[in-house]
């Protein structure tokens, strides 16, 4: 996308997200335009940024550590001496129900911006919080599928061809999942079904950007079952996230045998 010519040209952008795969994705979506990206890894640092300077857009991840999005948009907000404390923020969530979304205006929130995203749906977006016309729309329809399998083509597509981009988020994804895996295995063991259906959702946009998003189906399932339940046994919910933990695995096996064969360095 030629942003040459756009208004946006010059703009400064804070992104505050702490998972290094969406920052990585993000950074090389707007790498040709003419805009100034800053990120912040946490709440408290993003809120530390905010104070510090003024930006003409804030693009702020929902769950973060310790300090959420939504407590860094109230902090600001509620800070009249804050040089953004008008600045529009963007809610960026792969859980953008109209609940969810009511949520975030109220916190003081401009708009949601649904992962995943491609660069037309970042842009209107930005344009739409800073009064610019939009680029066109380019929604995609999400599909349910029993298997699933890595599809490069949209990283591709991002990282306009350059392998060695794509290879250092294959890389990303399979550090991403192991660790989640990890992590998920022992909440599943412990019944704690609300840290797990954290952790499926940590997982909803590095599967898409993998070209897995035709699990996004079962995730938003797994998810709202996982927190309707809370704390306590279920067998049945224990062999569903089994059945997801062996999916993530072989997704995680294919990652590594790509990076392993070399062709994305």
């Amino acid at each position: 996308m030629n942003l040459t010519n756009n208004k946006l040209a010059g703009k400064t952008i804070l992104l505050v997200e702490d998972m290094e795969l969406n920052r990585f994705l993000l950074q090389e979506m707007v790498r040709d335009w003419p805009v100034q990206l800053d990120m912040a890894v946490t709440g408290e640092e993003g809120l530390a940024k905010t104070v510090a300077r003024k930006y003409d857009v804030i693009l702020m991840d929902i769950r973060l550590p310790r300090l959420s999005g939504t407590e860094v948009t109230i902090a600001l907000r509620s800070d009249p001496a804050n040089p953004n404390h008008h600045t529009p923020v963007i809610a960026m969530t792969a859980n953008a129900f109209d609940t969810d979304e009511a949520a975030y205006l109220e916190a003081g929130m401009d708009t949601v911006l649904a992962k995943p995203f491609d660069c037309v749906k970042l842009y209107n977006t930005l344009a739409g919080v800073l009064e610019e016309k939009p680029a066109g729309n380019n929604e995609t329809e999400t599909v349910t599928a029993a298997t699933v399998s890595i599809d490069l083509s949209y990283l591709l597509e991002v990282g306009k061809q350059n392998r060695s981009f794509v290879g250092m988020m294959l890389h990303s994804f399979h550090e991403s999942a192991d660790e989640v895996l990890l992590d998920l295995d022992k909440a599943v063991r412990g019944a704690d079904w609300s840290r797990s259906a954290e952790l499926v959702h940590k997982m909803k946009f590095a599967l898409n950007v993998v070209g897995a998003g035709k699990l996004d189906s079962e995730l938003g399932r797994l998810e709202n079952a996982a927190r309707l339940k809370g704390q306590g046994g279920d067998a049945e919910l224990e062999e569903e996230f089994k059945l997801f933990m062996h999916t993530i695995r072989n997704l995680y096996n294919q990652a590594g045998v790509l990076l392993q064969s070399g062709e994305w360095k």
